[in-house]
């Protein structure tokens, strides 16, 4: 390679890793800033990918392991069910409507997937891993501080700048948070949604923290139980779970609730039988703990409201909406069991499905009326109507992929070191990571994450750093030393 390529390869390969760093951190101040420093972040490793043919071996492009190709080509395969779908429906109708409303859809979004190929090139090159796990903890870090601070304040932090130019009065243009917990001296804390629309989002992209902070806080805890000898580390992380924990649960997400517990439960288990063993009974005082403090969260008439709103037990609920919806679109599935209605169809198929419905129970009309039509609030049975059969097997296929990936890592590369305090921290806290992306696979029963690029994009960013973790050349040691 010509001195001039050489020079063009290592600039790309820096712009690639800074306008990825950029994404990673603007994650969730504004999806389109993130998505587009991703897309050119992308571009420029492509042509790194292709320059790399004539410079020779590199440690920033080393193979991808077999689980992570696999999971990769399981993607695809995903995606690819809902082409095959819109092209055929677009060849019996001879139309092509079918083919306009795939690229509408979610279709679009599978070039997230390539995030994880990002993450996977730049953490396996010596110099750039460091610079890529703090990018990600920094977003995350946004994530918590913009929860923490939209708990207090009845206006959503996204729309701060419509009010400080229409006022801040309530609009359907500016819609307020809802008010969650009441607390001593008239305190009120709302539903956090951070810098997004929606809280089950916002949830989501808190239990991608959630998970691994836990997982690291148990681990601390058993090798040294009842705090003792905890570094600066060891509580830096703990405060920082507090603070996740409130947050996390004000948010009334409990699809993702859900999914961090069934992680969890993933992330006990597998460490209980690889590393912790019998140290675990450490652990039994907990559930004593957690049962303690449920007793006293009920005694409180405020916080008592508070649970029984998160847990659907009001008197008056929605969730009977979700069973409505889940049953209609069922039968849509049934009508159309190979192949699907096709990717972006989902809601006038169960419209029509409600409709006929509604014809023979009148009564029914003005509750489907009520239900979000818009997609399945269960990724399975999403891809179940819009591709069929074959698409609703290639995502359990991709899940079972995503599986091994997670459950690849060896506890081999637990390790710290180096200089600086949050390089320590971020040593120690990476591995357990690998569990975080399984958040989604049963958040995923009761609500469309793999429609959400606003969670997607860091699902894709956690199975990089899983894919990198999984690798069997790769230790978690080097992180200390090899760039300061």
């Amino acid at each position: 390679m010509s001195e001039t390529n050489s020079k063009l390869f290592r600039f790309l390969d820096r712009f690639s890793l800074f306008t990825g760093i950029i994404g990673c951190i603007s994650l969730t101040l504004s999806i389109s800033v993130s998505q587009s420093m991703f897309v050119l972040a992308l571009l420029s490793l492509l042509i790194v990918k292709l320059l790399s043919r004539s410079v020779g071996p590199s440690p920033s492009l080393s193979k991808y392991s077999t689980g992570f190709t696999k999971l990769l080509v399981a993607g695809l395969l995903l995606y690819a069910s809902w082409l095959l779908s819109a092209v055929l429906h677009s060849i019996s109708s001879m139309s092509i409507q079918p083919i306009t409303a795939l690229l509408k859809s979610d279709f679009k979004d599978v070039w997230l997937m390539f995030v994880a190929v990002w993450v996977y090139h730049h953490s396996s090159h010596t110099e750039h891993r460091k610079l890529v796990l703090r990018a990600i903890a920094i977003g995350f870090l946004i994530v918590i501080l913009t929860g923490l601070v939209s708990a207090f304040s009845p206006y959503r932090l996204s729309k701060l700048l419509y009010h400080m130019k229409h006022g801040w009065e309530f609009s359907a243009a500016a819609r307020l948070q809802h008010p969650m917990l009441t607390l001593p001296f008239g305190i009120t804390l709302y539903m956090p949604v951070g810098m997004l629309g929606t809280h089950l989002a916002f949830g989501a992209q808190l239990g991608f923290a959630i998970v691994p902070l836990l997982l690291f806080t148990i681990d601390r805890y058993i090798q040294k139980p009842w705090f003792r000898g905890w570094s600066l580390a060891d509580w830096s992380v703990l405060f920082l779970l507090a603070v996740a924990g409130i947050v996390f649960g004000l948010t009334n997400a409990r699809s993702a609730v859900l999914g961090v517990l069934s992680a969890l439960l993933v992330g006990v288990v597998f460490l209980t039988y690889r590393k912790w063993q019998k140290k675990v009974l450490r652990l039994a005082w907990v559930p004593f703990l957690v049962i303690a403090g449920f007793v006293l969260l009920i005694v409180n008439d405020s916080s008592r409201d508070f649970l029984m709103q998160s847990f659907g037990f009001e008197q008056k609920h929605s969730d009977y909406q979700r069973i409505m919806l889940w049953s209609s679109a069922i039968e849509v599935a049934a009508k159309n069991p190979v192949f699907g209605v096709g990717p972006g169809m989902f809601s006038d198929a169960v419209v029509n499905q409600m409709n006929a419905l509604s014809k023979d129970r009148p009564y029914l009309w003005y509750l489907f009326m009520q239900v979000e039509r818009g997609h399945a609030h269960n990724d399975l049975l999403h891809h179940l109507v819009t591709g069929g059969v074959v698409s609703a097997l290639l995502f359990l296929y991709f899940w079972s992929r995503v599986l091994f990936l997670c459950l690849g890592s060896t506890l081999s590369k637990f390790a710290g070191g180096g200089a600086r305090l949050a390089d320590r921290i971020l040593a120690e806290f990476a591995p357990f990571v690998v569990f975080a992306p399984l958040i989604l696979l049963i958040g995923g029963l009761f609500q469309c994450y793999l429609l959400d690029d606003q969670v997607l994009l860091p699902f894709w960013l956690m199975v990089g750093l899983t894919a990198v973790a999984s690798k069997s050349d790769f230790n978690y040691n080097e992180l200390g030393n090899d760039y300061v």
